[in-house]
């Protein structure tokens, strides 16, 4: 066995293996391959729990503790001072982010100089407190500061909602469609721990889960911009404890009628609120020339967005008179008047963005204009640059000026977004541009497709070919898979939005390329839900402009998204169709792709023979087309779906074959499945030692590239490795972390897998309730999904469950369930299902 070496720690990962070494080091001479968890807890004071979390990498100790750890373990003196050394390497450069808090705090920042209301405030207060149902309306006019007044009112009161605050934009006044309902309850269940795959599909099923999700929970939820009562229903949660406020230009009625909602009509700024913001906006202006400051207020009807702007212009133009000021936008009203005669307030806001945007230079006044239509929510210098058609320095320069007239936000640094109300406005300026508009939105598109392919080719290299070719580059210079990973990041819902766009708006070929581009990522970080919306709009696009090549594209990603969130029906519908398309192309790197994907989804449905088939088929093609990686991938499959069914004379070949190749072409997914798989081969031989070593390895690569269903499937390789070992307390911390991260994920198959696993090992420690209660839950979700193989795994530990509880006959009927199912998929499993039934029934009544 190799010693710990402190001197070749860089990261937590590197810190948890050594440490591991040095555990088995200090129990050289003993019964035990390590030092126990519970043994090195006792030894330095400390709970087994906060012990683990060091030792397991979730967390880097104190330099104090992690002092009192190497002593512990036998550490000379020497090294000490090493270890020491680590844990400064660690701390400098090797912790990585630290996790989101587990209470959602989702309100946005606090509005800047927010200025009167006090009367509203007080309201709100009232209503909150008033006796009914929790739910609040603000209604008034656009521009009038309903989102302002929700939110800063929200900050005042969300110490009194201790598990935390909700907030969605539901848009329902944007140019483009309304967030629907559904996408919100995706977010909001998301953010109170709720996996994408325990999250239903259907709206009604989805809207019952978040109640039930938020059921016991004290909570402030913060509904902006809803169009219709409709638009919110849904949203509603339904617990006493909980307050929803919603904002709206609609009154809202059906919501104040069937669900007994409270409404506050905010009317426009009282005049003293009004002269009070401009006062707090330009100070020395206001003390200097009080009366034309209340004329401007006048002018701009008393609405805060409004007054925002005029105040921002009065400080760009610190010569000019406000008196002349409010002339101008005097004229420039009743040069709107004669365009809208209507005489509402609508009509005073455009004056004033009117005004405030012929003060704009040309560059400055045409990007506003194209940011009317953008896809998204929000952009970053890139994308102005790209709809411009200009560069980085020149974009910048525009957005600052359009900041500083306050004609756009700044949600985040580097991140800017526009008022609903402003992109109606600039959208009424792009009439009778439409060649101009489509050819900005167009370069927009292809920034996107440069970046995303930029990104993913830093992320995953062995795909390189597989991509569509890059536009010409306008865009940021990702230079390592950090910057890739953050790119993606920031802008996965403005892809999204993209690819919705594209497959509407006339770009079917766009809308295809970004979301082939985008599939390996989406998998890989379990985007599970975005990668079939993303999949689905591009193979809706590419039926309606008669694509074949393209449709089979999205169909191949598509089966794989199916699969992934459990829905196999449909995965092999996809994969079938994708494979008589290839074959009718003559398209033989297609048919084989298809083959294979056809293959893994039998392999989880345990229908081995036809898995077999299509695997051998898949592998011909790419040994005779020369395809190394697709040849690994294949020699990969093959070999844990031999593990399953317990025939492992050539699983050994095939896996260290799969990890030469991977390692050959440059791919660093492919090397750590291949690795993570010889871990789970060496566990069945008995070779624990070995296996811990492959699965730490593996968790490393995962990690290093964010592979996030790869990570827990080695948290849970990890998990049972200690199992195996006997090292139950450990294996119990590896599995919890292991459902963590599978749990944000959403990725079914692994997390089947983990819960399973789990159970067995609680029943080990007999825990047996905590043990049966795991497996139930794997029992449902299996069912659901139609994965036979881990529901005939739940029942046999449910089975168990019941016998340690002296439920005999619920024993026997569970493990009968199972052995039939484990027969029927003619499993290894069978023989020690009929072991367990053996204890209770008669030889000749076992099946």
């Amino acid at each position: 066995m190799t010693g710990p070496d402190p001197d070749g720690v860089g990261s937590l990962d590197d810190l948890a293996r050594e440490l591991d070494l040095l555990r088995c080091r200090a129990a050289v001479g003993t019964a035990k391959p390590r030092v126990s968890l519970t043994d090195l807890a006792s030894r330095v004071g400390l709970p087994r729990s906060t012990v683990h979390t060091y030792v397991s990498g979730r967390t880097l100790a104190p330099a104090e503790v992690l002092d009192r750890i190497v002593i512990a373990l036998g550490a000379t003196p020497q090294e000490q001072a090493r270890w020491g050394e680590a844990w400064y390497r660690v701390a400098v450069h090797g912790r990585p982010a630290v996790e989101p808090a587990a209470v959602p705090r989702q309100l946005p920042v606090d509005i800047a100089a927010f200025t009167g209301r006090a009367d509203d405030l007080a309201a709100l207060d009232r209503l909150a407190a008033a006796d009914g149902p929790g739910i609040c309306v603000i209604t008034g006019t656009a521009g009038v500061g309903k989102s302002a007044l929700a939110v800063h009112w929200a900050h005042r009161v969300a110490e009194r909602f201790p598990d935390g605050q909700l907030h969605a934009n539901l848009r329902g006044y944007d140019p483009e469609q309304p967030v629907a309902p559904g996408q919100v309850l995706g977010w909001f269940l998301g953010a109170l721990g709720v996996s994408p795959a325990d999250q239903p599909r259907d709206p009604a099923e989805r809207a019952a889960r978040y109640r039930t999700a938020m059921a016991g929970r004290r909570m402030l939820v913060v509904l902006d911009n809803a169009r219709s009562a409709e638009h919110v229903r849904e949203l509603l949660p339904g617990e006493p404890n909980c307050l929803v406020v919603i904002t709206s230009r609609d009154a809202l009625t059906g919501l104040v009628a069937r669900e007994g909602a409270r409404r506050l009509d905010l009317d426009l700024l009282p005049e003293a609120d009004a002269i009070a913001l401009l006062a707090t906006l330009v100070p020395d202006r206001a003390e200097a020339e009080p009366a034309a400051v209340a004329a401007l207020a006048d002018q701009c009807a008393r609405l805060p967005l409004a007054l925002r702007i005029a105040a921002e212009h009065a400080r760009n133009h610190p010569d000019l008179p406000l008196g002349t000021l409010v002339h101008e936008l005097r004229d420039e009203r009743h040069r709107l008047d004669l365009l809208d005669a209507g005489g509402d307030a609508r009509t005073e806001v455009r004056a004033v963005l009117s005004w405030s945007y012929r003060q704009l230079n040309p560059a400055a006044a045409r990007l506003f204009e194209l940011l009317g239509p953008l896809p998204g929510a929000d952009f970053d210098a890139y994308a102005a640059a790209a709809l411009l058609g200009t560069d980085l320095v020149d974009a910048r320069t525009q957005l600052d000026t359009l900041r500083q007239a306050h004609l756009l936000q700044t949600p985040e640094p580097g991140r800017f977004a526009m008022h609903d109300l402003l992109r109606a406005y600039a959208i009424e300026l792009c009439a009778g541009h439409d060649d101009e508009v489509r050819a900005a939105i167009g370069r927009l598109l292809d920034h996107y497709q440069h970046a995303a392919t930029q990104a993913t080719d830093l992320l995953y290299p062995s795909e390189r070919g597989s991509r569509a070719a890059e536009p010409v580059p306008r865009g940021p210079g990702l230079a390592t898979p950090a910057d890739a990973r953050a790119w993606l990041g920031a802008e996965r819902a403005n892809l999204l939005n993209a690819i919705v766009h594209a497959a509407k708006y006339g770009w079917p070929a766009k809308a295809g390329e970004l979301a082939s581009t985008l599939w390996r990522d989406l998998e890989s970080r379990g985007r599970n839900t975005d990668a079939v919306t993303a999949h689905e709009m591009a193979l809706e696009a590419a039926r309606a402009a008669g694509d074949r090549e393209a449709e089979a594209t999205a169909l191949r990603n598509l089966s794989t998204a199916y699969r992934n969130i459990g829905d196999y029906d449909a995965s092999l519908v996809a994969s079938r169709l994708c494979l008589d398309i290839r074959r009718v192309l003559g398209d033989e790197t297609g048919e084989a792709a298809a083959l294979n994907s056809i293959a893994i989804t039998y392999g989880v449905l345990c229908r081995f023979d036809e898995a077999t088939k299509h695997y051998d088929e898949s592998l011909a093609i790419r040994r005779a087309t020369g395809n190394r990686r697709g040849e690994g991938a294949v020699l990969q499959n093959l070999a844990v779906m031999a593990m399953r069914t317990g025939q492992l004379a050539d699983v050994p070949e095939r896996l260290h074959a799969a990890n030469a190749l991977f390692r050959e072409v440059g791919d660093r997914l492919g090397e750590a499945h291949s690795l993570n798989n010889l871990g789970g081969l060496h566990r069945v031989e008995g070779r624990y030692a070995e296996s811990l070593r492959h699965h730490h390895d593996a968790l490393a690569i995962y990690r290093e590239i964010d592979a996030k269903d790869g990570e827990a499937d080695a948290l849970n390789g990890i998990a049972l490795d200690h199992a195996a070992l006997g090292e139950l307390d450990d294996a119990v911390g590896w599995h919890e972390q292991a459902l963590a991260v599978v749990r944000v994920i959403g990725q079914r198959t692994i997390e089947l897998d983990i819960l399973n696993s789990y159970g067995e090992t609680l029943a080990k420690l007999d825990r047996v309730a905590d043990s049966r209660a795991k497996h139930e839950v794997a029992r449902e979700l299996a069912a659901t999904a139609g994965d036979r193989y881990e529901l005939a795994r739940a029942l046999r530990g449910i089975g168990l469950a019941c016998r340690a509880s002296g439920d005999e006959a619920g024993a026997v009927g569970y493990l009968t369930d199972a052995l039939d199912l484990f027969t029927e998929l003619a499993l290894p499993d069978a023989a020690e299902v009929r072991a367990d039934l053996g204890k209770s029934l008669p030889l000749n009544d076992i099946r």
